[in-house]
């Protein structure tokens, strides 16, 4: 795995937004295939580097991984395992649809609606 930059990316306080994480290449192949073109070596890579990713996180805001073999809200669901992030319960008001494990949809709400930026608040931990 490793760091790229993306033009989409900004500067925010000096410090790239998102960091960008891509495949590293197979040894001896740069332009080769990715090291990790199967989703099992993809998780192993991401629970093997899960401090580093956490650290990243932290430093920056905001991960993006781009040309990994992940797919389907499955995959995403076996990365979050991967990299130990508990799960959190859905509390809010907006639409959302409940797909597996930690996975909901970003909203339900018409596509013809515009939602302006906001703050997550529905993703606030609550001890009820």
């Amino acid at each position: 795995m490793q760091e790229r930059v993306w033009k989409e990316q900004r500067v925010v306080d000096g410090k790239l937004f998102p960091i960008v994480f891509t495949p590293s290449p197979s040894p001896g192949a740069p332009s080769g295939p990715p090291q990790h073109d199967s989703i099992p070596s993809t998780l192993h890579a991401l629970h093997h580097h899960r401090h580093f990713i956490e650290e990243k996180l932290h430093e920056h805001g905001a991960l993006f991984f781009r040309n990994f073999p992940l797919r389907s809200a499955s995959h995403f669901d076996s990365v979050l395992e991967a990299l130990g992030w508990r799960s959190m319960c859905y509390v809010g008001s907006a639409p959302r649809t409940h797909i597996m494990g930690s996975i909901y949809t970003a909203s339900d709400a018409n596509p013809d609606i515009t939602i302006p930026f906001h703050h997550e608040m529905s993703q606030v931990h609550l001890n009820i």
